[in-house]
């Protein structure tokens, strides 16, 4: 990657459950030595026990390059539906965001106001609140399984939410 981690703690955890399904139960970590170190003796002394059908399950799905080739149709399928959203979005002059993962983080005004427009038009969107510090209020729309025209439907949904709250303010 280039960068110098040399010196610094540090670790990287990803799931199984979201590639593989939620049954594969089974973290990957990567870290500097004492930091592994420090996770090998908290879990040798807790119940931090593993199964190791699911350690071979997590390995064989690593390394198959079927399983390799649909988590990267996977994700690139993903993408393409946030970008959806995304452009969908900004063409009622929303700015939506969402890099990777399944969902798009839309800022609003008001929260609740913005989940029962979405509702009215037959879909579920999450506030932002629970998954906020101190970012201004926004709704968390998962995409997973949506398809072009539920996303177009849930664009069209806060878009025009938010023409009418914007005429109401003027």
């Amino acid at each position: 990657v280039g960068i110098d981690l040399s010196g610094h703690r540090w670790a990287v955890i990803r799931s199984m459950a979201k590639s593989f399904g939620p049954d594969v139960r089974v973290a990957v970590i990567a870290g500097d030595d004492a930091t592994i170190a420090d996770l090998d003796m908290s879990v040798s002394v807790g119940p931090g026990w593993v199964s190791h059908l699911l350690q071979r399950v997590a390995a064989f799905h690593l390394d198959s390059e079927s399983s390799q080739a649909l988590v990267a149709a996977a994700g690139e399928s993903y993408s393409a539906r946030r970008q959806r959203l995304i452009d969908g979005l900004s063409h009622y002059g929303l700015a939506a965001s969402g890099a990777s993962g399944l969902n798009v983080w839309v800022p609003v005004a008001d929260e609740q106001a913005a989940i029962e427009a979405v509702r009215e038009a037959g879909y579920v969107v999450r506030a932002g609140d629970p998954y906020r510090i101190s970012s201004s209020p926004a709704v968390r729309v998962t995409i997973a399984s949506l398809d072009d025209r539920q996303i177009d439907a849930v664009a069209a949904a806060l878009g025009q939410h938010l023409s009418r709250r914007t005429s109401q303010s003027q």
